[in-house]
């Protein structure tokens, strides 16, 4: 049973928020009334996305922990609070674990695992009651596969942290969003080969993480898309 139908003025933070998943769950929370950051690393495409769904930005590099500080503090000191996360950021790297370079494991780590941990940690005590924190994760946080070790290793992570902060958490719902193969940059320029037509698309994220923060989903749930 949906919790509230109304989002009008809830302050949301979407990380990596500027293309792909991120900006269209972005969207979808503007078109709802929300009052949405975004932030990403890049700030040429940041800044253009802003831009275009009329929302406030901020330029950060979530593998570097005084950035993650200097985001969170920039967000309380505007906002104060917030009603809504979106762990969104992520990264990929397709390798067989003997092949994959050292700096690419823990490229995926900090970016897929330790920002959301570093981050969330800071902002759980500025999120409102009703609240609610949505973590992107993978199908592969829940079933691994051949030549993507390392990524599905980081995502079944987020699944556990949204499991282990539904415990934690009283007054705050935390949902996981598990999207399929989607049409982004991020998979295009891995798998060059594969029919756009053939994947989900970002909206269809969107859609999911819509329902979630509306309270279809039972608090630590790992959702299908």
């Amino acid at each position: 049973m949906f919790k509230s139908i109304n989002l009008k003025d809830k302050i949301v933070l979407v990380t990596g928020g500027s293309r792909g998943i991120g900006k269209a769950i972005a969207k979808s929370l503007v078109d709802e009334g929300c009052k949405v950051i975004i932030s990403s690393q890049n700030f040429p495409i940041l800044k253009a996305t802003a831009k275009e769904l009329n929302v406030d930005l901020f330029k950060v590099d979530l593998r570097n922990l005084k950035e993650i500080d200097d985001l969170s503090k920039y967000v309380i000191s505007n906002y104060k609070n917030i009603d809504i996360l979106v762990n969104n950021v992520g990264v990929l790297y397709v390798s067989s674990l003997e092949k994959m370079k050292d700096e690419n494991i823990d490229e995926i780590l900090d970016v897929n695992v330790k920002a959301i941990f570093f981050l969330t940690k800071r902002l759980i005590p500025h999120i409102n009651k009703g609240g609610t924190i949505i973590n992107i994760s993978s199908g592969l946080g829940k079933k691994g596969s051949a030549d993507l070790s390392v990524y599905s290793a980081s995502k079944f992570a987020v699944v556990g942290l949204t499991q282990s902060l539904a415990s934690e958490l009283n007054d705050i719902d935390v949902v996981c969003v598990c999207p399929k193969v989607t049409n982004t940059d991020m998979i295009t320029k891995n798998y060059p080969d594969m029919d756009p037509n053939s994947m989900d698309q970002p909206e269809d994220v969107a859609d999911k993480v819509l329902d979630s923060i509306k309270g279809k989903f039972r608090t630590g749930s790992a959702v299908d898309v």
